[in-house]
C-alpha cells in the first residue's frame, strides 16, 4: 500500500507553536469533534486514560489520531507511537486511507499505515507515524512486547468498543494492567483511548478507576429518521426503497449466504426492468478482495443497493445512504463441543444488540432525512 505513505515526517511549512496551535493544521475543523479539540488536548496531556463518548458521524476515528500527531509534532507529547485498533479488517484499510489523504491534503508529511492478519502497507508498523491495526493484532504486539521498555508514550486508542468482540475485551485487560502503577504490567508511558459512539461511561470510568481518566463527549446533529417496521423481505424493502429515493440503501444481513439469497431475489425481481433502468446492486462482506469492496463506495443513477454484514456498521461511511433496511439478525464466532471434544469455532446466528442497531442507524441521516 505505498500510495498511503506519505513522505518524512515533518511540516511543509514552518509554524510558531503559538500558531500551530491555533491553526490546528490537522484533523477536518468541519465535524463536530472539531470543537472538543482543546478538551481532547487537555485530557490526552494529563490523563492516562480518555474516554471518547461520540455519536456516529462525529469524526473521532479519523480526527482522534491526527490531534495526537499534531501534538506530538508541536512538541507538546513525546510520542512514539500511536496505534488505533479496529474489529475488522475492511474499517482499518478505509481509515487508513481517509487519514492519509487528509493529511497529505494539509500539507503535512507523514507516514500512515495499516496491518491486519492478511494484508498491510509495505512499511514496517514502527516506521509509521500513525499505524491502523486490526484488534487482534494489536492485542498479540502488545503481549509479545510485555518486557520491553518505552522511554516515550504509546498511545493505544481503542475504537468501536461497543462492539466488544473478544479481542476488545483482550485489549481492554491488557489497558488496564498496563495503566494500574499497582500491577506488575504497569508502564508509566502507557496511554489509552477509549472511543464509541455507544458505550457506558460510567461503566468504563469506574473499570480505570485505579488510574487518571478523562472523558469527552461528543454529540452530532442528525436529520430526521423515520423508523418504520415492514412484513417485506430485505429484498423487497431495499428495492422499494431505492427505486423511491434514487440514492444509496444499505442493507444489513446476519452473512455472505444470506447476502447471496438477496442477490438472487432482487435479480428475480428486476429480471423484467430494462438494463438501463435497473437499481445497482453490490455486495460489501470481509471475503472480498479491496478492488471488490470498493464498488459499495460508489453511485447509480437509479439508486444502489449495498448488501453488507456488520463489517458496514462502524467506521465504514457509505457516502449519501439515505436508507437503511436491516434484519436484526448478526453471524458471532462462538466455541462449541458438541461434535468436537477439544471444541471448534463456529458462527451462531443470533439477535443483534440495541448498541449494533443505533449504529446502522446512525449510517443514515447524516447529508439528509433518512429511513
Amino acid at each position: 500500500m505505498s500510495e498511503l505513505t506519505l513522505a518524512d515526517n515533518e511540516l511543509f511549512v514552518e509554524y510558531t507553536e503559538t500558531a500551530l496551535h491555533e491553526a490546528y493544521v490537522l484533523g477536518n475543523p468541519d465535524l463536530p469533534i472539531a470543537n472538543h479539540r482543546q478538551e481532547l488536548e487537555k485530557s490526552f496531556a494529563e490523563n492516562a486514560v480518555t474516554i471518547v463518548e461520540a455519536t456516529t458521524g462525529s469524526g473521532k476515528s479519523t480526527n482522534v489520531p491526527q490531534i495526537l500527531l499534531e501534538m506530538r509534532m508541536m512538541g507538546r507529547l513525546d510520542i512514539g507511537e500511536i496505534i488505533l485498533t479496529s474489529p475488522r479488517i475492511l474499517p482499518a484499510r478505509t481509515l487508513c486511507e481517509r487519514i492519509a489523504a487528509e493529511i497529505s491534503s494539509k500539507g503535512v508529511k507523514a507516514k500512515v499505515g495499516y496491518y491486519t492478519q492478511p494484508e498491510g502497507s509495505e512499511e514496517a508498523q514502527r516506521l509509521q507515524d500513525i499505524a491502523v491495526v486490526t484488534e487482534g493484532k494489536a492485542a498479540m504486539q502488545i503481549m509479545n512486547r510485555r518486557g520491553e521498555p518505552s522511554d516515550k508514550l504509546r498511545y493505544l486508542l481503542i475504537d468501536e468498543v461497543h462492539e466488544y468482540g473478544k479481542f476488545t475485551e483482550l485489549l481492554l485487560a491488557i489497558a488496564r494492567k498496563k495503566t494500574n502503577p499497582q500491577s506488575p504490567e504497569y508502564d508509566k508511558n502507557f496511554r489509552v483511548v477509549v472511543m464509541s459512539a455507544t458505550l457506558d461511561s460510567q461503566r468504563m470510568k469506574q473499570y480505570f478507576s485505579h488510574t487518571t481518566t478523562g472523558h469527552i463527549e461528543v454529540k452530532v446533529p442528525t436529520y430526521p429518521i423515520e423508523q418504520t417496521a415492514t412484513t417485506e423481505s430485505i429484498a423487497q424493502a431495499a428495492l422499494r426503497l431505492a427505486v423511491e429515493k434514487k440514492g444509496t440503501i444499505l442493507a444489513f444481513h446476519a452473512g455472505k449466504g444470506e447476502i447471496e439469497s438477496t442477490e438472487q431475489a432482487i435479480a428475480k425481481f428486476q429480471s423484467s426492468v430494462e438494463p438501463s433502468e435497473r437499481v445497482g446492486v453490490v455486495p460489501l462482506h470481509s471475503q472480498q478482495n479491496a478492488e471488490q469492496q470498493k464498488l459499495a463506495f460508489e453511485t447509480n443513477p437509479n439508486g444502489l443497493i449495498v448488501l453488507t454484514t456488520n463489517i458496514a456498521e462502524t467506521s465504514v461511511t457509505v457516502p449519501d445512504a439515505v436508507a437503511v433496511v436491516c434484519g436484526g439478525e448478526v453471524r458471532t464466532a462462538s466455541m462449541t463441543t458438541e461434535y468436537v471434544a477439544s471444541g471448534s469455532e463456529v458462527l451462531e446466528l443470533g439477535h443483534i444488540s440495541q448498541s449494533s442497531f443505533d449504529q446502522r442507524k446512525g449510517r443514515t441521516g447524516r447529508t439528509g432525512p433518512g429511513v
